[in-house]
């Protein structure tokens, strides 16, 4: 079975409960400073089975930061989530989701 067949779908109350959780780990487990949620799920636009969670880090070394989203990906590996780490973003990208992105 392929890994995208065990990907569940959420509704969008549970997509923020998930985002949550990743936060948490995030910030316990690798010492992120900053988490955001950004993109469909706080713009109102998620449509389960359509829509990712859209998660930004920042405060792990850019050395680790590869490390971190493979284990964060491995960990949530039920969800369909896009992790982006701050040194993996191009600044103008990066602005867009510190000024648009909700703190979680």
């Amino acid at each position: 079975m392929e890994i995208i067949d065990q990907v569940r779908y959420v509704p969008q109350e549970e997509a923020r409960q998930v985002a949550r959780q990743v936060a948490d780990r995030l910030r316990h487990d690798f010492g992120a400073t900053k988490v955001l949620l950004y993109g469909s799920v706080i713009d109102g636009f998620y449509v389960p089975g359509h829509s990712d969670i859209d998660i930004y880090f920042e405060g792990v070394s850019k050395d680790r930061e590869g490390v971190v989203m493979g284990r964060m990906m491995t960990a949530f590996a039920d969800y369909e989530i896009d992790f982006r780490p701050a040194g993996f973003c191009r600044d103008s990208f990066r602005q867009r989701v510190l000024e648009r992105g909700m703190e979680i």
